[in-house]
């Protein structure tokens, strides 16, 4: 491009400009396309880097404009606001600016993007140093720990997160900012002496390194003396302390007193009080052109930003949250304009600059933009032949290689001459092809030179993170929140309550137990190899369960009943599978060339889980049998996606679609995804809901029985007796369970040898997923998307003026807000209190269940299509909609929910790829209750993603389960928790399937070594209860070694209990396979074995005997067996044989 605009006058003059200084200046005349075209050539002209500076809300579209350009283009994220208060905050938004700083600073970048908020941030020097640890290198451990915490690392138990580290005696594992994963550094003495990336979540090393940065987790220079600073803190606050009324002495106190003790520092918030000199962003990149887009809409927003910022100081001034020198956090206005005074400024139109002295105005008026033929051949092909006849050099973008072959077959079809190019060409007159990608296509008409965009295709940014399988067992395993009071289910023993461990001292041999309690206050004592037989109740309500009775037959009676009720349940699946067997469907073809198109179109790099959905879709879509395949996946991790790519697949063979949502503001949504999804396609998308006029529903009836409609997306007004289809190939339906009885039938009827597919987003139970194989295919898609960023979560005391600058910073950045406020009586006048304090330019609007459902949807509907920026509304928000453009939640009177609901709720925003914020409030001078508090505090440890909060995740798992079985018995699952009633389930659908369902087996093991974990060895009880649970878990010989393996990977050397506790666990599982009821050790070496039967006995004796050992067969049908020395390794080798032996 900078060949082309080389050789026009105004480009002249404009670098004429650049190399004298000639600054500030204006570009006009240039629409987006060209301003970034401007940008590209003045760079390469000058060699240089470019600043460009836009508002808020335009960054995302600059970022993916630019990425088709440059090869690295960042997005500088805004720094949170050092004035608000919380007490319980996310440091995401931290770590990602740190992890931008790196990519700016270590690998480059051609174009930084920075908002007019980014304008105001000050930095110090931004020392950017890391610590480069080798294998072998000579350092000692108190040193790194203590250059770490100068670093901004935290310190944790359990390194789940960037900018974490944890020390276990010379481990030390760090998650370093920028890294793809956690490392694990052991040390030797003083010595480093591995290094290894480990997974974060089964806390396992993979890989060995040589070396890794450890780069800073903070801004800010922590290795700096902070004396002065802290006196300048002091003095603040006790002259603050002496003007304030009580309510402010209060909040000066809360959010001070540990800063002016010296506890802490609070760097973040008070960085004008320790460091003396700042730079700004410009200042530090002063090599760098300056590009300002749109000067005038920038400058309205550093003047609403300066404002704002000002208003907020002196309220939260008045009121004791910041202390005085914080009102130097930002630069003022007069000072960013300064730093403006070198900058180009390019306008579309020309318009007069508000506080700049202008050195010229240059005009490029010549540069006509050209929109996107987005596929259409036919209109490309008459523009290019105009063009040819006026002798232009043409370059057309194609958008990928597959779509520059379809173009170039259709150029030969009309015999057009062309030429493929890597580069654009300049000089030469005639067609050139190239495989890339431009948003729009420009015109040079002085030059007749000409850039067209055929197919444009957004670059996709790559996804870092190599994906490595997880096995099951892996994902088997979660850490277990177990507290004294919760109830658990004894799989044999039924429901008691967990107490806790103890450790019991017989005969100078130490065991840890889990104490039990059961009805009539009797207690029963497992041994913690036997965790496995235990799980956390979990019922379908808040109701206590009933504590079973010992020693009695009323837990195996309870059972019985469950099963015999399930039997029907598991006949209807195991029927439904056999008639599917014998269906005959209709056989798709493979991928045409507009399928590759659509799919490249994707602006997101797929999961690993979408590819594998992808792929076991089609393949079910080819074959002759009807598909019905349940795809699952949390919300937002592009379930639509795949179903789009499912149903133009049906659409490219002329077969019609047919999309089945329970609500119409669903239906409303996912006509507006696919319409904008497919919009370059000859596809006809209608949508048909109750919301349409009688006509209107007339036409679309009349156009799916002509077919001239290809996807039709409706509620169950699809389902009415006059809805025909010429030819439906495809039915999809969205959370089906959310269906009546009524609705369901009509389903199946619909169903008859179309191929179907159920989306769900509620997760489908491992236990039962395993049982249903073959039964009812299933998709998971258990990864969320690239660039999904946990929600930063804050819990304050609710502030009018913090509430009024994080709608209005939502706002700025072109998105919306929920505001949760959960009593219908005075809703209306919290909205129009909340208007009163943002001003009237910002649209609210109210929803709540009790309003009638038409007003309710057109109200969600006009604020889909954002005609509204703020939504006052109940729970009713807790599910359904996926809404990606609202990004801020602020809730009302928080303490008043429960916690999976306020999970739930939150889990409403941070469906986009930029960073989300939830507001937790509660009321001024409110005593919360002990409950409020931890069910506040909790929300803390929740914030990552997927992260399964347990409770949430459990209820949604009850409702999985009942999306696949049909209506759960909620009595049933109740009167034996959740997880045996679907073990129960999974066993009756087995043993219908004619598998061979064997009685479980729980040896009793009674022999005298100490075995247990020290917390001198786990520090960390929730590790402890994890890694017991995994022990007692071992079912075979690569288990035992994968724990040996863990255990020294994360703690070091295994101690002598921990070494006894692995072999008991393993001999239980031998015991299991070998048909051993019950091991006891009578003396030293001498063992009684009681087996299942006779036959079992008698083989084992036969063995034993073979082996030369001393056994005898007792009165009650037992084998005494005499085992030499070392015998606990000498038993578990004894039971090895048999197991080989095939018992």
């Amino acid at each position: 491009m900078l060949k082309v605009l080389e050789k026009l006058e105004s480009f002249k003059r404009l670098e004429e400009d650049v190399v004298k200084k000639s600054l500030p200046l204006v570009v006009t005349g240039v629409g987006e396309m060209g301003k970034a075209l401007v940008v590209k050539s003045l760079c390469e002209k000058f060699n240089k880097k470019a600043l460009f500076i836009t508002t808020q809300r335009a960054k995302l579209e600059w970022e993916r404009r630019f990425m088709s350009l440059f090869n690295s283009v960042v997005s500088l994220q805004e720094r949170e606001n050092p004035f608000v208060v919380s007490f319980a905050k996310s440091r995401d938004s931290e770590i990602n600016r740190m992890e931008q700083f790196v990519k700016i600073f270590e690998d480059g970048f051609d174009v930084l993007i920075l908002s007019s908020q980014n304008l105001f941030e000050k930095y110090t020097n931004l020392k950017f140093g890391y610590i480069h640890l080798t294998e072998g290198l000579d350092i000692q451990l108190e040193i790194l720990i203590e250059k770490l915490l100068k670093f901004g690392y935290e310190r944790v138990k359990t390194v789940e997160k960037k900018g974490q580290f944890s020390q276990k005696g010379g481990i030390v594992d760090i998650y370093p900012v920028a890294s793809r994963y956690p490392v694990r550094v052991e040390f030797f003495g003083d010595t480093i002496d591995t290094i290894r990336f480990f997974d974060v979540e089964t806390q396992k090393s993979f890989e060995r390194i040589d070396s890794v940065k450890i780069y800073k987790a903070i801004e800010w220079d922590l290795e700096e003396d902070f004396s002065e600073g802290f006196k300048r803190v002091k003095e603040d606050y006790k002259k603050m302390k002496l003007k304030l009324k009580e309510d402010g002495r209060k909040n000066l106190e809360e959010s001070f007193r540990e800063v002016v003790e010296e506890l802490q520092l609070n760097v973040e918030r008070l960085y004008p009080y320790y460091y003396q000199q700042f730079f700004s962003v410009v200042d530090i990149f002063d090599e760098c052109l300056v590009f300002v887009d749109e000067y005038n809409q920038v400058y309205s927003s550093l003047k609403a930003s300066e404002q704002e910022i000002q208003e907020m100081f002196s309220d939260l001034l008045e009121k004791g949250f910041v202390l005085p020198k914080m009102a130097e956090c930002y630069f003022t206005m007069s000072e960013v304009l300064e730093k403006l005074s070198s900058s180009i400024i390019l306008q579309t139109f020309v318009s007069v600059v508000k506080e700049l002295e202008l050195k010229d105005i240059i005009s490029f008026n010549f540069l006509r933009e050209i929109p996107s033929y987005n596929g259409q051949k036919e209109i490309l092909i008459d523009d290019l032949k105009y063009y040819m006849s006026k002798g232009y050099t043409i370059n057309i973008f194609a958008g990928s290689r597959t779509s520059l072959e379809d173009l170039a077959d259709a150029l030969l079809r009309e015999d057009i001459q062309f030429s493929e190019a890597e580069e654009p060409e300049v000089e030469r007159t005639g067609v050139y092809l190239i495989a890339r990608s431009i948003e729009k296509g420009i015109e040079v008409q002085d030059l007749k030179w000409v850039y067209l965009s055929f197919f444009h295709l957004e670059k996709k940014k790559e996804s870092e993170t190599k994906k490595r399988v997880k096995s099951k067992k892996d994902a088997f395993y979660t850490i277990e929140d177990l507290k004294p009071g919760d109830f658990v289910v004894h799989r044999t023993y039924g429901i008691g309550k967990f107490l806790g461990f103890e450790k019991i001292t017989v005969e100078g041999t130490t065991k840890e137990y889990v104490k039990l309690e059961y009805a009539n206050s009797s207690y029963l004592y497992v041994p913690t190899t036997n965790l496995d037989m235990i799980e956390k109740y979990i019922g379908t309500d808040d109701v206590q369960p009933k504590l079973s009775r010992l020693g009695s037959q009323e837990w195996q009676k309870q059972k019985q009943k469950v099963r015999k009720s399930l039997e029907i349940v598991a006949k209807d699946l195991v029927e439904l599978y056999a008639k599917r067997q014998l269906g005959q469907g209709f056989k798709f073809s493979k991928d045409t060339v507009w399928q590759k198109e659509f799919e490249e179109k994707f602006p997101y790099t797929e999961t690993e889980g979408q590819l594998q959905a992808i792929e076991e879709i089609k393949r079910d879509m080819e074959s002759e049998k009807p598909m019905d395949r349940i795809l699952c996946g949390d919300v937002g991790y592009g379930k639509t996606e795949v179903a789009m790519r499912a149903a133009f697949k049906a659409v490219m063979d002329s077969k019609q679609v047919a999309v089945l949502v329970p609500t119409t503001i669903l239906a409303q949504q996912h006509y507006m995804t696919f319409s904008a999804r497919m919009k370059d396609f000859p596809v006809t998308i209608e949508v048909l809901s109750r919301l349409k006029s009688e006509t209107q529903q007339k036409k679309i009836i009349k156009g799916l029985r002509k077919g001239t409609i290809d996807i039709v997306i409706g509620t169950h007004r699809l389902l009415s007796s006059d809805v025909k289809f010429k030819d439906l190939g495809l039915l999809i339906i969205d959370e089906e369970h959310k269906f009546g009885v009524e609705a369901k039938e009509k389903i199946k009827k619909l169903k008859t040898n179309v191929d179907v597919l159920t989306l769900t987003a509620t997760p489908i139970p491992r236990t039962l997923n395993m049982a249903l194989l073959g039964i009812r295919d299933l998709s998971v898609i258990e990864d969320p998307p690239e660039d999904r960023f946990p929600v930063q979560t804050f819990v304050l005391e609710y502030n009018e003026r913090i509430i009024k600058e994080a709608i209005l910073k939502e706002i700025s950045r072109g998105g919306q807000v929920f505001y949760l406020y959960n009593r219908v009586k005075d809703i209306q006048e919290v909205a129009a209190k909340l208007q009163n304090l943002v001003g009237d330019s910002v649209k609210i609007a109210c929803a709540h269940g009790q309003m009638e459902e038409e007003e309710l949807e057109e109200v969600l509907i006009d604020f889909i299509e954002g005609r509204y920026d703020v939504l006052v509304c109940t729970t009713i928000i807790e599910s359904g909609v996926d809404m990606p453009n609202v990004n801020t939640l602020i809730v009302e009177d928080s303490d008043r929910l429960g916690l999976a609901q306020l999970y739930q709720l939150r889990g409403r925003v941070g469906r986009s790829s930029r960073l989300a914020y939830a507001y937790f409030t509660f009321r001024k001078d409110k005593v919360l209750s002990e409950q409020a508090q931890k069910r506040l505090a909790a929300i803390k440890e929740f914030t990552e993603l997927g992260s399964g909060f347990k409770i949430a995740m459990r209820d949604l798992e009850i409702r999985g389960a009942g999306s696949i079985v049909g209506k759960l018995q909620h009595g049933h699952i109740n009167s034996v928790g959740y997880d045996m009633y679907i073990r129960l389930l999974s066993e009756e659908i087995r043993r219908l399937k004619g598998e061979n369902v064997q009685p479980e087996i729980e040896p009793q093991i009674d022999i005298k070594v100490s075995a247990f974990i020290s917390s001198s060895y786990i520090d960390d009880e929730k590790e402890r209860i994890n890694m017991y649970k995994k022990i007692s878990s071992i079912e075979s010989k690569n288990d035992v070694n994968d724990i040996y393996d863990e255990l020294i990977d994360r703690f070091g050397d295994v101690p002598k209990e921990v070494d006894n506790l692995i072999k008991v666990a393993y001999l239980k599982c031998l015991c299991k396979k070998a048909g051993i009821i019950s091991v006891l050790q009578l003396q030293e070496g001498l063992f009684k074995l009681q087996f299942l039967n006779r036959e079992m006995l008698e083989a084992a004796k036969e063995r034993f005997l073979q082996k030369g050992l001393s056994c005898s067969q007792n009165k009650d049908d037992t084998l005494q067996v005499l085992v030499a020395n070392n015998w606990l390794d000498t038993l578990v080798a004894l039971l090895e044989d048999l197991e080989q032996k095939s018992f």
